[in-house]
């Protein structure tokens, strides 16, 4: 079905040949993603670029392959804060660190970490509860860029207050201020924050599998996927999760009709956090 945002309309023909096009030059197979997401992204594009439709702009990258990258940028999602949806950590504080308390070490994988706020929110609650120092985080993304800046641990202060709010509201028990120094608009996070944390470059649609992980967060990535790219990307997820491991999605994200779904029991409905379970487990779980 033909997609028409603020007058410019996209058809299906003009979108899956596009996709095709983005696919041969990137090496990755961007056809499963969510046609509204594609389009609605697209059409911002057209307008700022003043192109009238899709096909003359396929038309004009077949002539200019290079402006595709900056198409690229486009379609990825980058948007994140400290402590988002605060429930989510305040559940993870309550529910999953008393038991990953119990391991001598732990490995905790950050799949689609962007520009790294959340990564730094969990490091902070793990050191509060005294899990940071037998703890490797290991923060991934495919765009380097963003990894790039995620890693050298300064931010912005203008939503300074915001996050504040945000890290109380996620269980946060000291002064959130302790954790950074600031100055000229920016912070900077602890070094024994950033210590902690591996930044690596990875594709959750064409990259396999990880090391063995008790904690695995995964938010607000898979909602721009097909149901097909979804059952791959949690198989990837399930693949590195260790017996027991605990999975954090984002709040309008489920397994509830995942290909996986009988693979994990959930932990807490509303936060998005399961727990990777045999079948009988499973069994055990629901009844």
């Amino acid at each position: 079905m033909d997609t028409k945002i603020n007058d410019i309309t996209i058809s299906d023909t003009s979108l899956s040949n596009f996709l095709s096009l983005l696919s041969q030059e990137f090496g990755a197979d961007y056809s499963g993603y969510s046609k509204t997401f594609v389009a609605r992204r697209l059409q911002g594009f057209l307008v700022s670029q003043g192109f009238d439709s899709l096909e003359i702009l396929i038309c004009y990258l077949r002539q200019k392959p290079q402006i595709l990258a900056e198409i690229q940028k486009e379609l990825s999602i980058n948007y994140t804060e400290m402590f988002r949806n605060p429930g989510f950590f305040y559940s993870i504080r309550k529910r999953v660190f008393p038991f990953l308390a119990t391991y001598p070490t732990l490995k905790i994988w950050h799949a689609g970490c962007s520009t790294g706020e959340e990564v730094f929110s969990l490091a902070i609650l793990l050191q509060e509860v005294g899990l940071l120092d037998r703890t490797k985080i290991y923060a991934t993304d495919k765009d380097s860029g963003v990894l790039n800046k995620a890693s050298t641990a300064i931010f912005d202060t203008s939503r300074m207050q915001e996050y504040t709010a945000n890290y109380y509201s996620s269980g946060g028990n000291s002064e959130f201020s302790n954790y950074y120094s600031s100055g000229y608009g920016q912070l900077k996070f602890q070094e024994n924050l950033r210590r902690s944390i591996s930044f690596q470059q990875h594709d959750l649609l064409a990259d396999g599998p990880l090391q063995k992980f008790n904690l695995i967060f995964c938010r607000n990535v898979m909602i721009y996927f097909s149901p097909e790219l979804q059952n791959k990307v949690v198989g990837t997820l399930c693949s590195s999760l260790s017996n027991l491991g605990y999975l954090g999605l984002g709040a309008t994200e489920t397994l509830s009709f995942n290909k996986y779904r009988h693979e994990f029991a959930t932990i807490d409905k509303s936060e998005r956090i399961y727990r990777k379970v045999s079948l009988s487990e499973w069994r055990n779980c629901k009844n």
